[in-house]
């Protein structure tokens, strides 16, 4: 059920538009850490979500206290651009989307390779 639900979420989301955005997004030992200021309305709990570039699908969700200000990213594949996105529920479970942000991960290869052996 979840696997047709935050897809459908995440299409309506991005059609709605942003209305805000993510404050900061730092790389942190093994992952990334994504922070958000308090939100312009009473908000009971947060969604967050991301998701690779040019990929049609969530890599992941979770579902935050209100008081939450930072969530944790592990698991993120390198040298790929992310997409995270915060949602607010009001105590009528109506959403908005309280920013988005992109965020390169690390450990690219370059495009220089070393041969041996050639002159």
């Amino acid at each position: 059920m979840s696997k047709i639900i935050i897809p459908a979420l995440l299409l309506v989301l991005l059609a709605n538009g942003l209305e805000g955005s993510i404050t900061f997004v730092e790389p942190a030992d093994g992952g990334v850490t994504v922070w958000w200021t308090d939100p312009p309305e009473d908000t009971v709990e947060y969604l967050i979500m991301w998701h690779r570039k040019d990929v049609g699908r969530i890599d992941g969700y979770e579902f935050l206290d209100r008081s939450e200000r930072s969530y944790f990213v592990e698991g993120l594949l390198d040298c790929s651009v992310y997409t995270f996105t915060l949602v607010g529920f009001d105590w009528s479970y109506q959403q908005t989307t309280y920013g988005s942000s992109e965020y390169r991960t690390g450990n690219c290869e370059t495009d220089y390779q070393e041969t041996d052996g050639l002159e």
